[in-house]
């Protein structure tokens, strides 16, 4: 549910994170509510800010200020697959799929659009820099690993954004937002090809872009690309 302008005031800014609106089936994230797992077995799996005056890295995405579990702990690594359980994922069924977007992970305000290299995970306290390639894959491994316990032996799907070496044994792969122009189509046939040829056994590109609108013949080009 969406949380009002008197509850958003009452909530200190640390404790506002991401939640799902269920009553909306999923599509509207509130990042203004307050929920009890930051101050419970999340807490000290959590990214630590560069700064030493700063307990967590705090960095901007979708849901507004967000903060981000470390994903080299396998501890973190248990509970986030822990949450997709059918008791703790309510409303969900056998036939549930993840996709695991903004993952590299993806902050808006960092200095390179992602996470500050010297940022430091607590999990043997090493900073970003030397895992960040293996953050997105730690992420859809977690969420592949905690789907799996839900079905009696049947392979979760799990789409994810970013990924790394192994990456194809648990998420299919898609190459992220792109515009509907002919360039992009081209450039969509050489990048799922070099992942391919890269041990990635399942990629894909948007058809018919992300971005702007195709044409009918650029629609008929894009799908016929993507059925070879």
């Amino acid at each position: 549910m969406r949380s009002t302008q008197a509850e958003e005031s009452q909530t200190p800014r640390s404790l506002r994170i991401p939640e799902w609106n269920t009553e909306e089936d999923g599509a509207w994230v509130a990042p203004q509510i307050d929920n009890p797992a930051y101050k419970g077995e999340w807490k000290p799996r959590r990214v630590n800010d560069p700064n030493p005056e700063l307990s967590d890295f705090e960095g901007w995405c979708w849901p507004g200020t967000s903060l981000y579990p470390d994903f080299t702990d396998p501890a973190m690594r248990e509970y986030w697959g822990s949450q997709f359980a059918l008791d703790k994922y309510t409303g969900t069924n056998g036939d549930t799929y993840i996709w695991n977007d903004m993952n590299e992970p993806s902050v808006f305000n960092g200095p390179e659009v992602t996470m500050p290299r010297d940022a430091v995970h607590p999990n043997g306290m090493v900073e970003h820099r030397d895992v960040h390639n293996m953050y997105g894959y730690y992420v859809h491994r977690a969420t592949f690993e905690g789907l799996a316990k839900r079905t009696a032996g049947d392979r979760p799907f799990v789409l994810t954004r970013s990924f790394f070496i192994g990456s194809h044994k648990y998420s299919a792969i898609w190459t992220g937002d792109n515009y509907a122009q002919w360039s992009h189509l081209k450039a969509s046939i050489a990048m799922v090809g070099a992942l391919t040829l890269g041990g990635q056994s399942l990629v894909g590109a948007d058809v018919g872009g992300f971005f702007k609108h195709p044409d009918a013949e650029m629609t008929v080009r894009w799908q016929s690309a993507s059925s070879v």
